[in-house]
């Protein structure tokens, strides 16, 4: 054979050998560099990559058998053990020798979560819709409106009006009779992000604005603040009392040019400090008064950065910290506060080379779940990346200090343990959800992974455990778990175009708050609770 025909001999030999792998030819021989994400080489005796990822056979990793239990999401074994499934929606295990999810919603059962009612509001806005309980078990439901909205669901009317997008805050007494609405208009678009209750009642609330703002809802007084250009957006702040009335209120400004503040995140400490979590380019003054706090992104006004921001219960600056990683992606989406009095936020930062947060050798940039620690005063105490090709949604607390961390991946395997160790988990070809839980030093403790469906929202349970929301073909998914990662339930509430994107818990009720289109039972027992039209609604339950 001639030297020419041995070169091609042996290219072709390669092609076909590599098999989901990147391979090279050296002195007539082939080797395999690395498997394809999702491929490994299980069986020596056939080349290449031959083994894909996500089967019954090699779930996370090679000879890691999947899960067969009645009733549950695909999982994997998890280390030989079948008892990190969490019930599929309308299903629990209610019966804990086993770990099928053996008893049904439509059947009953004594561990199943009690449906207490509904409240909707045809908003005509399908974005965000956030909830809370004040401590005598009123509710509030908040989000944007636009047009003619009557916010009071009884017989009696309250109607709005708004020409634009304005933001609106909604309290329903315990009783589900309605209270009150507030309405936080301006001249341009006005937003809700997130709410949080204080332990008098009151209720503070974040979102982002263009051009202007009343912060003020009353009829008779108006708290005006303007962004430096029509087009540009600043963040908002502001406490309303339990009556609906203004107690504070404040913006963060952004310097002319290119700027913007979106808080995306609200939480309060156990003195109604208010601790605000979000993105922002340019140069922002966080002082939401008259003081002068700005900042600017590391790598200049082009550049966003992460913020986690702190103010006293009376809605003073106290000190504002950025997650800055230089020309790639940093944001944080949800922030909480421990029983320990530290204060944890989740989001999202770009991997790889010349990424300052985290420049491990990828190939090039991606996604990966950050997790940052400060304590009480606001300083940084620690920082963790979760993966790559995940995002970190939503964060809660847990006992003794813990916390838990939900979020999507974008498919196949993900590495759960922020720390030095490795805990791999399938998620799905097409992606999934993820809630984990660290201790109170971010120390893996367990994980649990739901293929096809990603976790955007947490609350936690009576007994520290914690719920979770996230989204299923059938409606909204509402999956509960104990504080060592037992599947308790899950549900699905509405229809196909029902969505949750809110969660929040006191004692032992909880609520979901969300969108919803067309008709459908919100009620995921037996019993029937229609809802008609394009809503923003609030479901509340008891445990």
């Amino acid at each position: 054979m001639s030297p020419r025909a041995l070169r091609v001999s042996r290219r072709r030999i390669c092609s076909g050998w590599r098999r989901n792998a990147d391979s090279a030819c050296a002195q007539g021989k082939c080797t395999v560099g690395t498997c394809y994400f999702g491929y490994l080489d299980c069986n020596p005796n056939i080349p290449g990559c031959e083994s894909q990822l996500g089967t019954d056979d090699n779930c996370s990793a090679c000879g890691d058998k999947s899960c067969a239990l009645a009733n549950t999401f695909f999982t994997c074994s998890d280390g030989a053990r079948c008892d990190a499934a969490v019930c599929a929606g309308g299903f629990a295990n209610c019966d804990t020798s086993s770990a099928d999810c053996e008893a049904t919603f439509a059947a009953g059962a004594a561990c199943l979560p009690h449906y207490g009612d509904s409240l909707a509001l045809a908003t005509q806005v399908f974005e965000i819709v956030a909830t809370g309980f004040a401590p005598d078990g009123s509710t509030f439901l908040a989000g944007a409106f636009e047009g003619t909205v009557d916010f009071d669901p009884s017989s009696a009317r309250d109607i709005r009006m708004a020409n634009d997008r304005d933001a609106f805050v909604t309290k329903f007494n315990a009783n589900g009779s309605y209270a009150w609405t507030a309405v936080i208009t301006g001249r341009g678009y006005t937003s809700l992000s997130a709410i949080a209750v204080t332990s008098t009642g009151a209720v503070a609330v974040t979102g982002p604005y263009s051009d202007s703002i009343d912060l003020d809802p009353s009829a008779t007084v108006t708290v005006t603040r303007q962004t430096a250009t029509v087009d540009q957006q600043d963040g908002y702040v502001l406490e309303l009392t339990a009556a609906g009335q203004l107690a504070w209120g404040g913006t963060l400004a952004g310097a002319a040019g290119y700027s913007q503040a979106s808080p995306i995140s609200l939480a309060l400490d156990a003195s109604d400090g208010i601790y605000l979590a979000g993105v922002f380019s340019g140069t922002v003054d966080f002082d939401p008064g008259a003081g002068v706090a700005s900042q600017t992104p590391a790598s200049g006004t082009f550049s966003s950065a992460g913020f986690l921001l702190k103010l006293t219960a009376a809605g003073l600056y106290h000190s504002a910290r950025l997650l800055d990683n230089g020309n790639c992606s940093a944001f944080l989406s949800s922030v909480t506060v421990a029983s320990d009095g530290n204060v944890w936020a989740t989001g999202s930062i770009d991997s790889g080379p010349g990424c300052p947060l985290d420049d491990r050798p990828l190939s090039y940039s991606q996604s990966s779940a950050v997790l940052v620690k400060h304590d009480p005063m606001n300083v940084p105490v620690g920082r963790w990346v979760v993966g790559v090709y995940a995002n970190g949604n939503a964060v809660a607390p847990g006992p003794a200090g813990s916390i838990y961390l939900a979020g999507a991946a974008a498919n196949n395997t993900v590495d759960y343990d922020p720390g030095t160790g490795v805990v791999n988990h399938w998620v799905g070809d097409s992606g999934g959800g993820f809630i984990l839980k660290l201790d109170a030093s971010a120390a893996f403790r367990w994980v649990r992974v739901l293929a096809g469906q990603p976790i955007h929202g947490l609350a936690t349970a009576p007994d520290g455990g914690v719920v979770g929301i996230g989204q299923e073909y059938g409606g909204a998914l509402v999956t509960r778990l104990t504080s060592d990662g037992g599947s308790v339930w899950s549900f699905l509430a509405g229809g196909s175009s029902t969505y949750a994107s809110s969660v929040a818990s006191r004692g032992t009720r909880f609520a979901i708050a969300g969108t919803s289109s067309g008709t459908v039972d919100i009620d995921p027992t037996a019993s029937v609770d229609i809802m008609f039209g394009d809503v923003a609604f609030v479901s509340r339950y008891t445990f």
